[in-house]
């Protein structure tokens, strides 16, 4: 995580685009931790 996100989709560069990402996980307590946003990618 803390390296970050170099811009490419499978080995390749993406599109300039808003990418929507979704991340669910259970933590010690066993609550449910949802984790919403986007990343702005511009060329």
């Amino acid at each position: 995580m803390e390296e970050g996100w170099d811009g490419t989709i499978n080995g390749k560069p993406g599109a300039p685009d808003v990418y929507v990402y979704i991340a669910e996980g259970r933590g010690r307590m066993n609550q449910i931790k949802v984790i919403e946003g986007n990343v702005t990618l511009l060329r």
